[in-house]
């Protein structure tokens, strides 16, 4: 079953067949059919793959191909144009010589495909399947052939996350619907979440690529509330509030703080930079808790630096205080402040309890002055309703803009990917026909 949606007669299709995994008892059959291809077969039967004819060679990727489909559930004459191309991708990949999976000539193109797979699959949520060529000689040489990986490598992790092999039947049935590329599916991959951290952008979009997944986002009206509100508090005006707080310094402290200065005066010969510093560190607090030999040297030193702030505080601390305790007053920003209206209610209702003597006289206006507050407060809330639908409607259509912009921006990228996969692919084509040609894989 193919869902299709169009955008400007470019296909975006979703293939929805199930996840197939093989039976291993059925693997097991196959690779002991085909045992005298494998790499580390050793019986005397076993086919030295590296001096066969043409002939030969095409004849036996045809026995691994079928094999393939085989374990696919497949028959090859259900899919006679998707089985040659398979064939030909293993004769120009030299499947059939492959001895280690890194070194395998198909396996940078793999790698380049397994990647842009990972990158989509991510982006979107959904499972991608690679094309049936890429897959089909992956399972020849990995499964069939017993090519090892040397480990647990890259390839091999990307083809168990998003189940290469368990979709493979899927790219071999949408060969030709699918001109052999990665494709959508419709499964979606368990937990995913859009990804803000940067993904691997896909080979085919080079330095045009996106750096991460553009998350798939639908701003809905309580969002938009939230926003509203936001601004709406933050225009605003807040009361100043004054705070005072108590502070305190002993002598003890005082000494340790001017002690060092002192020292390092002496120790550098009156330098301006000393002073200066000496000076910045000094406030009245300190100095009227010194002991008085120290007032004494700060009254001679002042006088000569040229500080005279500390020459008066010097002067004025009279007492030998060991102790001090002072305020200090601090103007913040308070709660939003109230409208002028509710003060003016606020000081009428204080006249009323003040100078009305009658006691009937002030209960009826205290009614008046009540229902103009539930008045004015009804009013506030009109415009509130008011401002919340101007500045929302004014988001939305921000969001709609900005939405516009990324599909935009999907939408041609998209565009790109496509052309690059069928120069690709023309270039794979024709590698395949060239069978001593060295591939070059990439756009």
């Amino acid at each position: 079953m193919i869902m299709a949606k169009y955008r400007d007669n470019d296909p975006i299709v979703e293939i929805s067949d199930p996840q197939i995994a093989w039976d291993e008892t059925e693997l097991e059959r196959i690779q002991l059919e085909l045992k005298v291809f494998q790499k580390d077969y050793k019986g005397v039967d076993a086919i030295d793959t590296r001096n066969l004819s043409e002939a030969e060679r095409r004849k036996y990727c045809r026995q691994l191909v079928e094999g393939a489909f085989q374990l696919l559930r497949l028959r090859s004459q259900d899919y006679p144009e998707c089985f040659e191309a398979c064939v030909c991708r293993c004769l120009g990949s030299h499947a059939l010589e492959a001895h280690l999976w890194s070194r395998w000539s198909g396996y940078k193109e793999v790698m380049i495909k397994l990647r842009d797979m990972a990158y989509f699959s991510e982006l979107h949520g959904k499972y991608h399947i690679l094309p049936a060529t890429t897959v089909v000689a992956s399972i020849v040489v990995k499964k069939l052939r017993k090519v090892g990986t040397g480990g647990l490598d890259e390839s091999t992790c990307l083809m168990m996350r998003y189940k290469v092999f368990e979709f493979a039947h899927a790219s071999v049935k949408h060969f030709n619907e699918q001109g052999n590329k990665i494709t959508r599916t419709k499964h979606a991959i368990p937990n995913w979440k859009p990804k803000v951290l940067k993904v691997e952008t896909p080979g085919s979009f080079g330095e045009t690529g996106l750096s991460q997944p553009i998350p798939h986002k639908s701003f809905g009206m309580e969002d938009t509330k939230s926003q509203v509100g936001m601004m709406l508090k933050s225009q605003m005006p807040l009361l100043p509030v004054t705070t005072t707080t108590t502070k305190k310094i002993t002598r003890v402290q005082a000494v340790d703080l001017v002690v060092p200065h002192m020292v390092k005066i002496m120790k550098e010969l009156w330098s301006t930079t000393t002073n200066d510093e000496c000076a910045a560190s000094l406030t009245k607090e300190i100095v009227i808790v010194l002991p008085p030999e120290i007032k004494e040297w700060l009254q001679v030193w002042s006088r000569q630096a040229g500080k005279q702030e500390v020459e008066i505080w010097v002067r004025e601390a009279t007492e030998d205080l060991e102790t001090y305790e002072w305020g200090e007053t601090q103007v913040v920003q308070g709660r939003p402040a109230a409208e002028p209206i509710y003060a003016a209610i606020n000081e009428l209702e204080e006249l009323h309890n003040e100078n009305v003597p009658s006691v009937a006289t002030r209960h009826k206006l205290q009614e008046g002055t009540t229902m103009i507050r539930h008045y004015v407060m009804g009013m506030e809330e009109k415009w509130k309703e008011w401002a919340y639908k101007e500045l929302s409607k004014e988001l939305l259509e921000c969001q709609g803009a900005i939405a516009t912009d990324v599909s935009f921006i999907r939408c041609s990228l998209e565009e790109d990917d496509e052309r690059c996969w069928k120069k690709r692919r023309a270039n794979m084509e024709h590698a395949a026909n060239d069978d001593g040609a060295k591939t070059n894989w990439l756009p």
